[in-house]
């Protein structure tokens, strides 16, 4: 009974401790795990999205070059037959 009381005592030493904290911080650390998870997954999406962008930009040159090449040929072919002896 003496020993009880002396280890009662001695616990109401620790009273201020925060009895949850090893749950809170098993919380905390779970939930940074998610958000380092999902911080990953946003930045390898964000990188797709800029390779597919650069892509898309490349076509979208290639595209715009082969367009204005087949106009100046058109436009050629036209003005030479609009102006007789004109050269395109």
């Amino acid at each position: 009974l003496e020993q009880v009381e002396r280890l009662s005592k001695q616990l109401r030493k620790y009273s201020h401790v925060n009895k949850k904290a090893l749950d809170q911080y098993q919380n905390f650390a779970e939930q940074r795990e998610a958000l380092v998870s999902r911080k990953e997954a946003v930045d390898r999406g964000a990188r797709s999205i800029r390779e597919l962008i650069a892509h898309l930009d490349a076509q979208k040159d290639e595209a715009l070059e082969r367009t204005f090449k087949d106009v100046a040929r058109h436009f050629a072919l036209v003005f030479a037959e609009l102006v007789p002896g004109g050269e395109g």
